[in-house]
């Protein structure tokens, strides 16, 4: 391990251990490379620190935001400088001027999120722009969706603050000015005074450049607007952290756009008449034109969080074209729309068309997501980015993609087909295995056919997405012999020791060193112990990660992916970090297993990363899989795995346990932090509780079965919620039976105990056998153990499925969808229900039945909360316990400490009530509490 000290007052900190460096040695992209490590910069200051050490040391730095770029710009082997964990102020808003002054650590959405007061936004978005910082986008130039509208990033800035090679500060803008007491700021100065006025070098600008008609281009360094306009900062804007680095950034703002929005999907039945009518829609001030094929649509089937939205489709389209058509009313909006249907409407098969803002962002969060959900395509090859980012004028659109086609048929390819058509750029992906030799050579083949191409057209090979490393080699035969110079001098100018990110756009590596590739080694486990969706091993799974970063988004929105990360903004405890851990350490590289083990301890198995990760990496399962081949499980862990036995002996004198539960030494000897109250045991079971009920019900007329499986938490934590639901499903005409077992295995596979959790399953699964045989319904009501039996049962054994599959039902999924007319039978409060949700339920199910349900007694709203941050015992261990809190601290509690004190706090898994009622003062009731109440006042 290298030790780094830097002096100059640095009061940041640094992290050089392997876990970090493996951490971050990858990006979006398809490389890998260890940096020497990570430094957390708090400060300005502590930047111009960081730049004196490497001057001293003769080491480089690899400025960084997001860490979500797909060209490799944030990988190499110098100290990455991630500005995202505590650069991240907003230090002033002029709402007159229309100017923002962030840190590089901003990230875009944030950002927007506070200027909305103000009815100002700025207006760049990248499909990545709720994990994307401003330090970022003006690395890569960034622009998304709606650069049509608002231009890139470099037309949306006013001035940089920066750090050059000498460590020198200053404010890059229009009328700059050098420090006379700097040198390399009097050269800089000279060199720009110089090369505006250089006839010549415009020329040969001009003649080699891709078009000033492609508005994003993103090729080398921006000198062609560098003649056009003379600002340093614009310069700057797409150098990818080659130049300078960011200390601050001034942002120019834009008006909200108009609020009449509708969003018109137009369907072809071929990719082709879909280019062919993008000119006709970009004839029109249009707030977006953006294309997805059906290799992206088919990879969204798989997905349980974006298929639904295949819903919003008609039929089976080749490509669809969305297009945002905005007005200050409705009228203004949908003339638009019927403009643009009525000039292509020969060429497409189907328009529909939506003004509702929450299916309009479901949508556009589909398309976000598109980049990921390629990693969901069938077998180990992937849609790689080598040539994603390629860009021409749309007028040239459709014969450059014949054109594109063919090179990809001679390759024996189909690509991939996902672009802001509206710009005349295409995120177009071959789809390759680089873990083959073969496909390693078709890569740079590829890569140099796609170059040529894209010269022929005068296009930008970089759209948005920057050269880094994969576009860089290209440079020189984009740009010509004498332009490529030019680039060459510029960095020499301003890095003269080639500190600053070398090798991005200049003096790349080759191209096909340091693939990021999944070649298993020594340290792969030898034993898979649960199946992976789609995959055929953990390694596989882990690899799926493609680092683009939807993990580290800094708000719920009522979504649950990463707990940990939110609160903590530590890479390493994010999906993405723990993925490439695993798969680093699978690998056989130099990361050690207790560091992985370290980084999974905080993983609370939420299952948000199976839901609303794109590429759907299982983290919760890898942890367990992990778990289970180290085999080393402590006395804690065990006890955790045998609560159901252990709880069974406690309740033979449950009032003499519970004083005993009590007492600190025990709370000690169990892992459990001292503030933590444990729940209590109840006088009875619910199984007996449900025995003697079936018994006095026996007589009954009810003649149809519903079986209910009783799960070892709720079985003595809330024994009475079971004979509330059993009066419903009574008063709903049911016999009730008994699954005659009461352990779904979530325990033991929470604390990765995989062996034990399959006989669990095993043996509940038996017992539920002949009821699922005879087609007879099985209910539950704690959500993390029905997933259990929905998710992990099948992935033990794939033969449960169709036995499973649409006849294991929570409570509320049960009633809503047999049962609606029960509403009917409920008289309607005035109640106000605030509902948090369990993270199992959003993941295997939906929050929409409990809100649905819950609707029938009163006024219910959903707390757009992630994890409460329990996790079952999660939150009670004394190394998390502290972080437990900070997780409900983060929208929970604040949540419910706004709430009104009439107002009734629902929650649908137990340790979710456990946890609100620790860290408030609050009564906290389950749906079925709300629900039996209802009926019982109507019906008695």
């Amino acid at each position: 391990m290298t030790m780094i000290a830097i002096n100059n007052g640095f009061k940041g900190h640094i992290e050089v251990s392997e876990m970090y460096r493996a951490a971050y040695a990858t990006d979006a992209s398809v490389y890998r490379e260890l940096p020497l490590g990570v430094a957390y910069p708090r400060s300005q200051e502590d930047l111009v620190a960081l730049m004196h050490w490497a001057n001293q040391e003769s080491k480089s730095l690899i400025p960084r935001g997001g860490g979500t770029s797909l060209a490799g710009q944030c990988v190499g082997n110098g100290l990455v400088i991630d500005t995202s964990r505590y650069m991240n102020r907003i230090l002033s808003i002029d709402k007159e001027k229309g100017i923002a002054i962030v840190e590089p650590g901003v990230i875009r959405d944030v950002l927007n999120r506070e200027l909305a007061e103000y009815n100002l936004m700025f207006g760049p978005e990248t499909s990545t722009s709720n994990r994307a910082t401003l330090g970022g986008m003006v690395g890569n130039n960034s622009s998304g969706s709606n650069s049509i509208i608002y231009g890139v990033t470099r037309e949306n800035l006013v001035a940089i603050t920066c750090i050059l090679s000498d460590g020198s500060v200053t404010r890059f803008h229009k009328d700059w000015k050098p420090d006379p007491k700097s040198p390399l700021q009097q050269a800089i100065a000279e060199w720009a005074d110089e090369f505006k006025t250089n006839e010549s070098n415009a020329q040969r600008i001009e003649e080699n450049f891709p078009k000033k008609s492609i508005h994003r281009r993103n090729t080398g360094y921006a000198l062609d607007d560098f003649v056009e306009f003379g600002c340093l900062a614009r310069l700057l804007c797409g150098s990818e952290g080659s130049l300078a680095l960011i200390a601050s950034v001034e942002c120019k703002l834009q008006p909200t756009p108009p609020s009449y929005d509708s969003l018109h999907l137009f369907h072809f039945d071929s990719l082709e008449k879909a280019l062919l009518a993008v000119p006709y829609v970009m004839k029109h001030k249009v707030y977006s034109c953006e294309l997805m094929d059906d290799v992206v649509l088919d990879c969204t089937r798989q997905h349980p969080e974006y298929a639904k939205e295949l819903t919003l489709l008609e039929g089976n389209p080749k490509a669809v074209l969305m297009v945002s058509c905005r007005g200050q009313n409705q009228e203004e909006a949908l003339t638009l729309g019927r403009q643009i249907k009525d000039q292509i409407k020969t060429l497409t098969y189907a328009e529909p068309f939506y003004e509702d803002s929450s299916i309009i962002k479901r949508l556009w969060n589909l398309r976000k997501a598109g980049l990921g959900l390629l990693a969901n395509l069938p077998g180990k090859a992937r849609a790689v980015a080598v040539i994603e980012d390629t860009a021409v004028d749309v007028n040239d659109l459709p014969e450059y993609i014949q054109a594109f086609e063919k090179i990809m048929t001679d390759f024996g390819q189909r690509s991939v087909y996902y672009a802001h058509a509206g710009a005349g750029e295409l995120h177009l992906r071959p789809i390759l295995d680089l873990d083959k030799e073969e496909d390693r050579i078709a890569f740079k083949k590829i890569a140099q056919a796609s170059a040529t191409l894209v010269k022929q057209y005068r296009g930008s090979l970089s759209g948005e997405h920057g050269d880094g490393r994969v576009r860089a080699p290209f440079l020189k035969e984009m740009v010509g012999e004498a332009c490529y110079q030019m680039m060459v001098d510029l960095k020499q100018l301003f890095d003269p020791e080639n500190l600053l990110n070398p090798g991005k756009i200049i003096d790349a590596k080759p191209i096909l060193e340091d693939l990021r590739t999944a070649f298993p080694h020594q340290n792969q486990p030898n034993k898979e112990t649960l199946s992976f969706n789609n995959v055929e091993s953990a390694l596989e799974m882990a690899s799926r990660c493609n680092g683009s970063g939807d993990c580290r988004k800094p708000f719920s929105d009522g979504k649950v992916m990463c707990p940990s990360y939110r609160a903590t903004q530590n890479e390493v405890h994010s999906t993405r970090g723990r993925a490439n851990l695993l798969r680093e350490l699978w690998t056989g590289k130099e990361v050690s297993t207790n560091e992985v083990k370290q980084s999974l301890s905080l993983c609370l198995s939420c299952k948000g990363c199976i839901s609303e990760c794109p590429s759907q990496v299982d983290v919760g399962g890898l942890k367990a899989h992990f778990l289970q081949n180290q085999g080393k499980f402590t006395l804690a862990e065990r006890l955790t795995a045998s609560l159901p036995m252990l709880n069974a002996v406690g309740m033979i004198f449950p009032s003499l346990t519970n004083r005993i539960l009590a007492l600190n030494p025990i709370k000690n000897l169990l892992n459990v932090h001292k503030e933590r109250t444990l729940p209590s045991l109840p006088m009875k079971t619910a199984v007996s509780l449900l025995k003697k009920y079936i018994q006095d019900h026996s007589k009954g007329s009810n003649t149809k079965p519903i079986a209910l499986f009783v799960d070892e938490f709720t079985n003595v934590y809330n024994p009475q919620l079971w004979i509330r639901l059993a009066d419903i499903l009574t008063f709903l005409g049911y016999q009730i039976h008994l699954v005659n077992a009461h352990v779904s295995g979530r325990g033991s596979m929470s604390v990765g105990m995989v062996n034990k959790a399959k006989k669990e399953a095993h043996n509940s699964f038996e017992q539920m056998k002949s009821f699922l045989e005879d087609d007879v319904d099985i209910i539950g009501i704690e959500p993390s153990a029905v997933s259990m039996i929905r998710d992990e049962y099948i992935r033990f054994d794939s033969n449960r499925s169709y036995l499973i599959e649409n006849k294991i039902f929570l409570f509320d999924e049960f009633l809503v969808e047999k049962h609606r007319n029960l509403s009917k039978k409920i008289r309607k409060q005035e109640s106000q229900i605030l509902l948090h949700g369990h993270c199992h339920q959003k993941a295997i199910s939906s929050m929409k039945f409990s809100l649905t349900l819950l609707s029938w007694i009163g006024k219910v709203s959903l707390i757009q909360a992630g994890c409460c941050g329990m996790a079952g015992a999660f939150g009670y261990r004394k190394e998390s316990y502290e972080l437990s809190q900070k997780i409900a601290g983060l929208d929970l509690l604040p949540a419910i400490e706004k709430a009104d004190e009439s107002t009734l706090i629902c929650a649908t898994g137990i340790s979710c009530q456990h946890q609100i009622e620790d860290f408030t003062s609050r009564r906290v009731l389950h749906p079925i509490d709300l629900l039996w109440e209802a009926m019982h006042e109507v019906h008695g």
